[in-house]
């Protein structure tokens, strides 16, 4: 991830961010981590983790699947979300464990009106 976009992301904890295309993760950290294993931060880049937490129940325009099934190669536990989909920043902390930064996230729906007024505008 972009520097800048980092720093952004880390002034807005509490705030949401929209994904602007679809949004691949996996509910496997393992699988996740080998994503970045190689990875190294430098003064343009940083190495990120998404951790994200969805409770289906609550959420009415997140839209997303658990596309393993359709995988040529399954056990990836891949989730798919959908352009648009909304999260809350929870928190954002450097994890020496990952030699990168952890970026906390909730999906929701809290933020649909502020944002749909904005691209409205």
């Amino acid at each position: 991830m972009p520097t800048q976009e980092l720093q952004n992301i880390r002034s807005n904890i509490g705030g949401c961010v929209l994904t602007n295309g679809f949004f691949s993760t996996s509910k496997d950290i393992k699988v996740a981590q080998q994503f970045i294993v190689d990875a190294e931060d430098n003064d343009e880049f940083k190495v990120i983790m998404f951790e994200i937490v969805v409770n289906p129940s609550e959420l009415k325009s997140a839209i997303f699947v658990d596309i393993d099934q359709y995988q040529r190669t399954n056990g990836e536990n891949e989730i798919l979300f959908n352009v648009g989909s909304i999260f809350k920043i929870q928190n954002v902390a450097h994890d020496s464990d990952l030699n990168g930064w952890k970026i906390q996230m909730e999906a929701t729906d809290e933020c649909a009106p502020e944002i749909e007024h904005r691209i409205e505008s």
